[in-house]
């Protein structure tokens, strides 16, 4: 990747990016702020962590279901036990 051109920020012209807070920083030209690179360092996610919104997700669905499972049922013996009076 080629490097980008810099300028320095020119006063009045607004913020264009998170250099521009910083005092005398360069601004990268068409970068905005959510274009910010990527840390070099960064480890690319495991499978355990692509995986954890979805079993996410899937847990809370199985609690709910597990639950309204114990509830139908807990309804059902208080019909019976009303009724058997």
């Amino acid at each position: 990747m080629a490097p980008q051109k810099t300028v320095k920020p020119r006063i009045g012209r607004g913020i264009r990016s998170i250099s521009d807070i910083c005092h005398g920083a360069s601004v990268y030209i068409g970068m905005p702020i959510t274009d910010i690179p990527d840390d070099p360092q960064r480890q690319p996610k495991t499978v355990f962590h692509k995986l954890l919104p979805y079993t996410t997700v899937a847990m809370l669905i199985a609690m709910l279901y597990a639950g309204w499972i114990f509830y139908s049922r807990h309804q059902d013996s208080v019909k019976n036990a009303a009724g058997n009076r």
